[in-house]
This record gives structure tokens, C-alpha cells and sequence, in this order.
């Protein structure tokens, strides 16, 4: 038994995949991140205070103290903006990339299978 030579071409994505996949990927670290800062907010002071007071990371540079609108000056958030954003990364991106590559058409056979 051998192999078709047409088979190996295949890989078994469909055309516009890789581009589908870094703009979902993306887009979905950007919506990680965000949600990620929100939750971090929610975390250090609750629910309440952050919707009653409209709190926000005023800025967030690498290695120093993180700045929120209320004046606070957060040491150590990072670790926790981090691990909150990659599991969120992970639960929203692999299902929605899923999703629309399952929209995107099949994939065209070439070869001598499609001639017959």
C-alpha cells in the first residue's frame, strides 16, 4: 500500500487560515489584556468601588509601581495581570478561532482526484 502523492500535499487547513489565526490571536490578546486589567482592579477593590469610583490603570510601565486614577500606587500587580490575562487568552481564543475557521470554505482538491 503507498501513499498518494496528492495526499501529502494536503495539510488539512483551509485557505486563510494562518491569517485567521494571527488576527484572532490578536485580537483576542487585546480583549485578554483588557478584561485582564479590569478583573485586576476588581480583585484589589472590589466590585463596588471600581464601578462606583470608575477606576483605571492611569499607566502600567514594566517594572515599576502601577498607577490607578484614584492615586494609588500598586507594587506587584504585574504577575497577577499576567496570569489572569494568559488563562482568559486561553479560554477566549482557541474557541472562536475555531468557529470561524470552520466558516472559512474547504479547502479546492488538485491533483488527479479532482480530475475524475
Amino acid at each position: 500500500m503507498t501513499a498518494d502523492p496528492d495526499d501529502a500535499s494536503d495539510t488539512g487547513l483551509r485557505p486563510y487560515a494562518t491569517p485567521l489565526f494571527i488576527g484572532c490571536g490578536l485580537a483576542t490578546i487585546w480583549v485578554a489584556y483588557q478584561a485582564g486589567l479590569r478583573l485586576c482592579l476588581v480583585v484589589l477593590y472590589g466590585l463596588a468601588r471600581v464601578r462606583s469610583e470608575h477606576l483605571r490603570f492611569v499607566a502600567t510601565p514594566k517594572g515599576a509601581d502601577w498607577i490607578v486614577s484614584n492615586g494609588d500606587h500598586l507594587a506587584g500587580v504585574g504577575p497577577l495581570h499576567y496570569a489572569v490575562s494568559v488563562v482568559l487568552w486561553l479560554v477566549i481564543c482557541p474557541p472562536i478561532f475555531l468557529l470561524l475557521h470552520r466558516l472559512l470554505p474547504e479547502r479546492e482538491k488538485t491533483g488527479t482526484a479532482a480530475r475524475r
